[in-house]
């Protein structure tokens, strides 16, 4: 390690540490559909590539459909690797699919359950690239019960998604089978995030309360340097676990 951060063409070195994954709101709260919003006026993401870090994507989602009014997009460089998936399938609307687990893997069993492929067996990836950018008018139901019609932010964009958090052996006080998403696949999945092409980079995850200069910092910060705008949750997991505390003080306090 030390050799390494000698080295005029290594950026830094930092401990690989686990984080785990957070959530967002609605185009309501942030006002996108009153009577001057974003959504109102039009201006709904047309051709934006969204890249989405997380746990996976539900490829059959009506979220991620594509009903024939988008073309391809020749500009995006990804790929869709199905990995050991054979249903798994991408298309206009849902453009790109990869996933990264090695340094998970080099810690935790993946669990029986999880799929070895960029399909989201947690449901946290689906649920954020829906918010970020999932179809208009979407009906959604959860167990049969109908919860109305749900719009992305950017209901035009297009979605990348970069599988990088999986399901742990890991099993908390609570009774609950924890997430992970390590740095070492968190940065992977960025760094292939920005050579695809993509425009914006969501990362709901959660870092450490204290630690500003981790290897997920340096990422985020190098693809902002890249061109590529990466927005990251704020969480709600500061002092006294509170909602009006920051849980990822990073990039919020650089």
């Amino acid at each position: 390690a030390a050799h390494l951060r000698m080295h005029p063409e290594v950026v830094g070195v930092w401990e690989d540490k686990p984080e785990q994954v957070t959530t967002s709101r609605t185009p309501a709260l942030l006002g996108l559909t009153g009577p001057d919003g974003q959504h109102t006026l039009g201006i709904k993401g047309e051709d934006i590539i969204v890249g989405i870090v997380d746990t996976g994507i539900s490829p059959t989602n009506p979220s991620f459909a594509d009903d024939g009014s988008y073309a391809p997009l020749a500009r995006f460089k990804g790929t869709c690797d199905k990995g050991q998936d054979a249903d798994f399938a991408c298309n206009n609307k849902l453009i790109g699919a990869r996933y990264f687990k090695e340094s998970f893997q080099s810690v935790y069993a993946i669990q029986p359950g999880e799929f070895i492929s960029p399909r989201d067996a947690d449901s946290h990836g689906s649920h954020t690239a829906s918010t970020a950018a999932g179809n208009a008018n979407v009906a959604a139901t959860i167990a049969g019960q109908s919860y109305g019609n749900i719009t992305g932010i950017a209901p035009r964009a297009r979605v990348a998604v970069y599988k990088a958090c999986w399901n742990s052996d890991y099993v908390a006080p609570s009774g609950a089978q924890e997430r992970g998403c390590f740095y070492g696949d968190t940065m992977a999945a960025i760094d292939a995030a920005v050579a695809d092409g993509v425009d914006v980079i969501n990362y709901s995850i959660g870092g450490s309360r204290t630690d500003l200069t981790t290897i997920s910092v340096a990422a985020k910060l190098r693809a902002t340097q890249a061109g590529v705008l990466v927005s990251v949750s704020a969480g709600n997991d500061g002092g006294n676990n509170t909602i009006e505390t920051v849980g990822t003080p990073a990039p919020w306090v650089v």
